[in-house]
């Protein structure tokens, strides 16, 4: 019946083992699962802002395997690679350049930091705004 859940199945065969407090082998086919389809996503929208198409599924499969595309990149997603620290500190900074930003600018926003001890910086953006991004850069 549409709307309704599937019955919890543990695939290790756990009794304790509950969606809401699933056993160790499930949480970690949980957050896999999780992490690559955001990468996928990720990858899907740096395909088509640089029309690149893989040549076998292969290339699909991860990071490393995107040959395809003109850049390299690594997904993180959730609490443990960073995502929510670095997404917490973007959306910060991107209120107050909304709030500071002038009537009629139209420029997008990238969120730049530098760190101690670095003599780089680094540059955070939406990847829905990348094809605008590139855009302005290229003036």
């Amino acid at each position: 019946m549409k709307g309704e859940a599937r019955p919890w199945t543990c695939r290790a065969g756990v009794d304790t083992c509950t969606r809401t407090a699933p056993c160790p082998a499930c949480r970690g086919a949980r957050n896999r699962r999780k992490g690559k389809r955001g990468q996928g996503q990720n990858r899907r929208v740096l395909e088509t802002v640089f029309d690149a198409h893989a040549r076998w599924a292969g290339d699909l499969a991860n990071e490393e395997t995107a040959r395809h595309l003109p850049v390299r990149y690594e997904n993180k997603a959730g609490r443990t690679g960073g995502a929510n620290t670095i997404a917490t500190h973007y959306l910060k900074a991107e209120a107050q350049a909304e709030a500071a930003r002038a009537v009629g600018d139209l420029r997008p926003f990238v969120f730049t930091v530098s760190p101690d001890g670095w003599s780089d910086g680094l540059i955070v953006l939406r990847i829905s705004r990348l094809k605008a991004i590139l855009e302005a850069f290229a003036g």
